[in-house]
């Protein structure tokens, strides 16, 4: 049933600070509303981040936005988000893949899985592809590389893009482009942070708002249709942010601002 209920903690005028935002402003605030939506879903949350997660809606809902920088916003992700773009495969990373095995397949580890990759050995088939191929269950870690350090930098990053369009292809994931200030106007202009505390409200508590109330809510002053920006804009939008590898790829993009402040 729609009832068109507003919520008394909804006021766009407490998000009026998102005119002064960075782009790591940008990422934290999405980030952590992204984690706090998960609270209405079946995702195993351990006690303590469901603690955090709950500190944050009330927060939001007391101020709109979250003042300060908080990195934690990222804190129950896998670590290989916050490393390097491209790093060196470690001991650690090998050892990590192992156990990531499930344990029938590590009892044969010694015999079906070695044997196999020998059989291999003379292709010229990215170990990673081989994994996923053969349905090893490691395919969400991070992939391989053997870097001959006495090529030039130009062979290299040719070679590199060869590999990342092989291996991008093999496991379907899509070049997701940066970020750009045009992109984060079109953030701005289309409510979207207002938008996701608003979904994540109806979610928890069952109540829904008709999409035209919502959109004259979102875009009081607005000379166009209200529904057709909100359909067209705002909802194209968190669906975006709601894939699977653009919080990852949006924070490898800032990462270096975060480093410098």
């Amino acid at each position: 049933m729609i009832n068109d209920f507003i919520p008394e903690w909804f006021d766009l005028e407490n998000y009026c600070e998102i005119n002064n935002f960075s782009i790591m402003d940008w990422y934290l605030q999405i980030a952590r509303r992204m984690e706090i939506l998960k609270l209405n879903t079946d995702i195993e949350i351990s006690d303590e981040d469901r603690s955090f997660l709950l500190n944050d809606r009330e927060h939001v809902r007391s101020y709109g936005l979250f003042a300060e920088r908080d990195v934690t916003a990222n804190r129950d992700r896998n670590t290989e988000t916050h490393a390097s773009a491209v790093r060196p495969t470690t001991c650690f990373d090998i050892m990590l893949k192992y156990h990531m095995l499930p344990d029938e397949l590590q009892s044969k580890l010694s015999t079906e899985f070695v044997e196999s990759i020998d059989q291999h050995k003379d292709t010229d088939k990215p170990f990673d592809v081989y994994i996923k191929e053969n349905d090893w269950g490691m395919e969400q870690l991070g992939k391989s590389l053997q870097v001959n350090l006495n090529a030039t930098d130009e062979v290299l990053i040719q070679d590199f893009k060869n590999w990342l369009s092989l291996v991008r292809t093999a496991f379907e994931i899509k070049n997701d482009k940066f970020v750009t200030y045009a992109d984060i106007k079109s953030w701005q202009d289309n409510q979207v942070l207002p938008y996701l505390d608003l979904l994540d409200w109806m979610n928890e508590t069952g109540t829904k708002i008709s999409k035209q109330k919502i959109a004259k809510l979102l875009f009081p002053n607005t000379q166009t249709n209200e529904y057709e920006k909100l359909r067209n804009g705002t909802e194209r939008i968190i669906k975006k942010f709601k894939s699977d590898n653009f919080l990852e790829s949006f924070w490898l993009q800032v990462k270096p601002y975060n480093a410098t402040t």
